[in-house]
């Protein structure tokens, strides 16, 4: 197993006091050449659906069975919408994954994630308000009973001002 570690030291001047800072140290597992990103298709997120890519890059030449993607919705903010998942550009079957709302906890089932290949799986979420909020997710990877995690990735969401809204003493959102 390979690891990448990461730290950074910074060095500056604070109040007139020359200043360092390190930072700890994060290492990341590199485990069998798997790799997990996931990505939004808009880092803006005004309305419409918000779609979620998780890319798995197997760069060995095993082929892993029974894998599972793992993602947690933060219902707080948005909702899951049902039957948007695909794997490979393909629709998936409702054996293929399964969504609990009381944890609010997305499992993807993958057969198989071949060798040599990238394997990517959507999904798509929506809002449950029209109101500015940013909005992290992250993802996770489990094979052989070992799990990588993904990046994090950060959506900055945009309240809709409706097009007839007018901005007078009367409105709320306007001070006179």
């Amino acid at each position: 197993m390979n690891e990448l570690s990461n730290s950074v030291k910074v060095i500056g001047v604070y109040n007139k006091i020359l200043t360092s800072i390190t930072s700890n140290i994060t290492t990341v597992n590199l485990i069998n050449e798997l790799t997990i990103t996931k990505a939004a298709d808009k880092q803006n997120w005004r309305d419409g659906f918000l779609t979620y890519t998780m890319t798995i890059n197997n760069k060995n030449n095993t082929n892993f069975f029974n894998t599972v993607i793992t993602n947690i919705i933060d219902t707080t903010l948005v909702d899951f919408v049902e039957n948007s998942i695909s794997i490979n550009s393909k629709p998936a079957s409702g054996s293929e994954y399964s969504y609990d709302s009381d944890t609010h906890i997305l499992k993807i089932n993958l057969a198989e994630v071949a060798a040599n290949t990238d394997t990517i799986v959507t999904f798509r979420i929506k809002k449950k308000y029209n109101r500015q909020f940013y909005l992290k997710s992250n993802c996770s990877f489990t094979y052989n009973n070992k799990t990588i995690n993904s990046n994090t990735i950060i959506v900055r969401s945009y309240m809709v001002i409706p097009r007839n809204f007018s901005f007078d003493c009367k409105s709320p959102f306007w001070r006179c």
